[in-house]
């Protein structure tokens, strides 16, 4: 059986008293309020015609259940809800998972994340981890991912680890890599930027290749 595809939604515009639009939407739900099945598409449709063009602000996209609000009308590509604690409209964007990973891909990785909720933070982390991943090998095709120190013995080798976020540094074992150190990769920088972060880190976190006079890669 094919697993149902998440729908999360981006807010479009958050529609409050005083807002041009609001008298409109109230109008139409006061209208509608009390009938046994309430249609809410005209109010819908009058949110779309004037917020329908924005795009979602990717650090407030949500899972379904958490909304702001009530869904009181929906079509294949936006939902409108209203919070009666808060009396007001919220006009949302539906995206697939596939368009929430471009959006935060699109606005960046500043101040470690934009995401708030936990649900979305490990998206968003995940989005970078995929678009990190293959830049990383593409980096280092064809040589090894070796680092070494100059008129030191100092030879160790680079992992770029998603799970973790971080970039390892360490030796190579009769068990295989062994991590010395790993430091957070910053998905606002490149590849060789965040290989230059943690191999400088690393020399000032290890004394015996301080002496070294440049970083060979």
């Amino acid at each position: 059986m094919e697993e149902e595809k998440k729908i999360f939604y981006g807010e479009l515009e958050q529609i409050q008293p005083g807002d041009s639009l609001f008298d409109t939407l109230w109008n139409v739900k006061e209208g509608q309020y009390g009938e046994e099945c309430p249609d809410f598409s005209e109010a819908l449709k009058e949110a779309k015609g004037w917020y329908g063009e924005n795009e979602p602000e990717v650090d407030e996209i949500y899972p379904e259940n958490k909304v702001y609000g009530d869904i009181i009308a929906e079509d294949e590509k936006y939902a409108l809800t209203f919070s009666s604690y808060a009396n007001e409209f919220h006009l949302y964007n539906k995206m697939d998972e596939a368009q929430v990973k471009k959006a935060f891909l699109e606005a960046g990785y500043s101040d470690n994340g934009r995401a708030r909720l936990p649900e979305m933070r490990e998206i968003e982390k995940q989005a970078f981890r995929e678009d990190f991943k293959p830049k990383w090998e593409e980096f280092f095709k064809g040589i090894q991912p070796i680092a070494e120190w100059p008129d030191t013995e100092v030879i160790r080798y680079l992992q770029y680890e998603p799970e973790k976020d971080a970039i390892a540094i360490g030796g190579v074992t009769n068990i295989g890599f062994r991590a010395e150190e790993r430091y957070e990769v910053d998905y606002d920088f490149s590849v060789s930027e965040n290989i230059d972060f943690a191999l400088e880190r690393y020399a000032n976190d290890h004394p015996e290749v301080q002496q070294s006079e440049g970083l060979h890669r």
